[in-house]
């Protein structure tokens, strides 16, 4: 059983706040991209994509390519990567709160009630 404290919530929500307002930021002010080759013109997320090519069972590795491709605005890419992340670690609310923000930011409410 996990617990939680005021320390690991502040934490927790300091790693998944940034990416989540910019994803925000991006998808309101219209100016989220979408790219049809994941990497191609972005260097950070070549590099994760480069570290989940040789760790691809790695919970922390598949957060991150599912916070940056949202935060270019590549909804897909990062709603596979976020559900891999939970089947990695189905214990973890992370991938939960990135679901379901994704859903809210793009009007999926239904799938974010799932």
């Amino acid at each position: 059983m996990m617990t939680f404290n005021s320390r690991t919530l502040s934490h927790a929500s300091r790693r998944i706040a940034l990416p989540i307002l910019a994803l925000c930021c991006a998808l309101v002010s219209g100016k989220a991209e979408t790219k049809t080759e994941l990497g191609a013109d972005d260097p950070i997320l070549g590099a994760i994509l480069a570290k989940a090519k040789s760790a691809p069972n790695d919970y922390r590795v598949m957060m991150r390519l599912a916070a940056r491709c949202a935060v270019l605005g590549q909804v897909a890419n990062s709603e596979q990567a976020y559900k891999k992340a939970l089947e990695l670690n189905p214990s973890s609310m992370e991938p939960y709160y990135g679901l379901c923000t994704l859903y809210f930011a793009n009007k999926r409410y239904a799938d974010a009630l799932k």
